[in-house]
């Protein structure tokens, strides 16, 4: 069973100022937590672009466990919700979530949730767009046996452009198993995905940017994210959805061939789960 709750003590947003924007144990529960929601005040500006533009954070007894981008945010909501939902730049409420957001079945999806027995921090790093307004905090738990907790985190690639097989190894914490990952592909040529030396994704025709060369990658982007159109609404990322596999050091990469506008800054984020 589910049960949802909201805490009414707002957090201040200063008007045109970049800042950091906190909840903490005080404010949010951690316990059968399978997910945060948050709506703004303040009109307009404090939108979730805005109030998210530098990224946000999230972290159990101070260690990060989810560390993204307002679009890796957003792509992944497409690809990997239920609804296939991508919130408008121009929210004013948006959520994140711990569960298995892609299983139906919600006792399954259920399993995975908030670090047990830790303080949640919750971040959001705004920019200076901001108005004089404020934040308000809820959540969703559960009463679901909990056997995963959930990390979403990116770092930059560190592949330059003009590149030919380039690797970027796939890591994890604490051997958390890879559920999903998220990446641009403005620059990015051809893509493998390599877990426990099994070509994943194979992909040697240009992504998204190219319209001029069918793709593959693209069309599986069309089919699992759900969108009415038929077509990803976000197509600077792309989504893959792994299933639950440990990824093997040395065994596990991702290999590019970038193009002139691909950077080395370009962040990769894993969606991951780990079995307690």
């Amino acid at each position: 069973m589910r049960w949802h709750a909201q805490n009414m003590s707002a957090k201040a947003i200063t008007a045109t100022t970049a800042q950091t924007v906190s909840f903490t144990g005080n404010d949010l529960p951690s316990t059968g937590v399978i997910a945060y929601h948050f709506a703004s005040v303040g009109g307009a500006n404090n939108s979730l672009a805005n109030c998210l533009a530098n990224g946000f954070r999230v972290k159990a007894d101070g260690q990060t466990i989810y560390d993204a981008d307002v679009t890796t945010l957003r792509k992944w909501m497409e690809r990997f919700t239920q609804a296939n939902y991508a919130p408008a730049t121009t929210a004013l409420r948006w959520s994140i979530w711990f569960n298995f957001t892609d299983i139906v079945d919600d006792d399954l999806a259920d399993t995975c949730q908030f670090p047990p027995g830790t303080v949640p921090t919750v971040e959001f790093l705004t920019n200076a767009s901001v108005a004089a307004g404020s934040l308000l905090g809820g959540w969703t738990q559960t009463d679901v046996e909990q056997h995963f907790t959930p990390y979403f985190l990116q770092q930059a690639n560190n592949v330059g452009a003009t590149q030919k097989q380039a690797q970027f190894p796939l890591n994890t914490p604490g051997n958390a198993a890879i559920r999903g990952l998220v990446l641009p592909t403005t620059g990015l040529g051809t893509l493998r995905m390599e877990l426990n030396s099994y070509a994943y994704i194979n992909n040697t025709s240009a992504l998204f940017q190219n319209a001029a060369t069918g793709d593959m990658l693209q069309e599986l982007d069309s089919i699992e994210d759900g969108s009415t159109s038929g077509a990803p609404t976000i197509t600077t990322h792309a989504a893959i959805r792994v299933p639950m596999i440990v990824p093997s050091s040395g065994l596990s990469r991702l290999v590019l061939d970038t193009e002139s506008t691909w950077t080395a800054a370009n962040a990769i984020t894993l969606w991951m789960a780990h079995a307690l």
